[in-house]
């Protein structure tokens, strides 16, 4: 997998992500994801910074 491929599939990711009205750790839960990729593919690839009242609980 090209390093173009894997951001375009975590840019989708945090999309949904931040679309989603879960928490970090609840939806990493319901999508298979580590909670730690998510923490570090997020900064890279999201728009804007994420609300602070999003926590990995």
């Amino acid at each position: 997998m090209t390093r173009a491929v894997r951001r375009e599939e975590w840019r989708a990711r945090v999309a949904a992500f931040l679309a989603s009205a879960q928490n970090m750790r609840a939806w990493c839960a319901a999508q298979g994801v580590k909670l730690h990729q998510l923490q570090c593919w997020l900064p890279r690839v999201a728009p804007v910074e994420p609300p602070a009242t999003r926590s990995p609980q």
